[in-house]
């Protein structure tokens, strides 16, 4: 986003709004929007809910409060989270359909990742799409488009439990 307060994309007539997150409020943030005609006269669109997540590691097994269905729920402050001393982990969306991929954007929590790998399977093996070191509040890759039902981060090395705010695919 280029320290811009908003990004509107459109692609096959839906358009897509994102706040950078230094602009979000805790309690809430209005976008106001101005239309061309009424909102009325939009085809309603369905909320994308058609996903699953799993994760080798949840913290205290807290499923509710850190599972890794929180690392793609579109909500920074939330997280998936691994137990204390945890050096190797990993978190994977399975999603309901096949989705093309080009780009992916991670915020971790603590900068403990070392080491990682992302990944993608569609019915198959897991094939190692990129490979990285660090990631940080504000890791973004861009690659060749990969079409797949799964995604996974796997952790290779970590100074400590890893902790991941989201993972979005794009």
């Amino acid at each position: 986003m280029n320290g811009d307060k908003l990004e509107f994309a459109q692609n096959d007539g839906k358009l897509r709004v994102r706040l950078a997150t230094s602009q979000r409020q805790t309690i809430e943030t209005i976008v106001k929007l101005q239309l061309d005609r009424s909102a009325m006269d939009l085809p309603a669109q369905e909320i994308p809910s058609g996903f699953r997540a799993e994760a080798s590691n949840i913290y205290l097994n807290q499923t509710n409060d850190y599972g890794p269905q929180l690392a793609f729920d579109g909500d920074p402050s939330t997280r998936w989270a691994t137990d204390e001393g945890t050096k190797q982990a990993w978190v994977a969306v399975i999603l309901n359909s096949p989705r093309t991929v080009r780009r992916v954007t991670i915020r971790e929590e603590f900068d403990r990742v070392r080491k990682f790998e992302f990944q993608s399977r569609n019915g198959g093996d897991w094939k190692t799409i990129f490979r990285g070191e660090t990631l940080g509040s504000h890791f973004r890759r861009e690659f060749a488009p990969v079409t797949g039902r799964e995604f996974r981060l796997r952790v290779l090395d970590a100074a400590n439990g890893p902790t991941i705010n989201e993972i979005e695919l794009q």
